[in-house]
């Protein structure tokens, strides 16, 4: 009778640990985890940087690069993309 009540307890005992064992892991792992539902998408006041000048712009015209790269010009560079025959997207 001794030996069975020490087996269980130490059963008991083991079944404890994992439970905290994995308790632990979850709680560390949500950390890294986003919420899709929770996150909120702010918008980008800053603007684009074109990609010819660098200045940044709050709206830019693409077009397909010459070698099939996305290019984004700002209205003043629009007429260098035009001369160099890049198709808008």
């Amino acid at each position: 009778m001794q030996g069975w009540m020490t087996m269980g307890i130490l059963v008991l005992c083991a079944l404890l640990l994992i439970v905290w064992f994995q308790y632990r892991a979850r709680s560390q792992r949500q950390g890294k985890v986003v919420r899709m539902d929770k996150f909120k998408k702010q918008p980008d006041k800053r603007g684009q940087k074109c990609s010819y000048c660098k200045k940044k712009s709050d709206r830019l015209t693409f077009y397909a690069g010459v070698h099939g790269s996305a290019v984004g010009v700002c209205k003043d560079c629009k007429p260098k993309a035009e001369k160099q025959d890049l198709m808008p997207i």
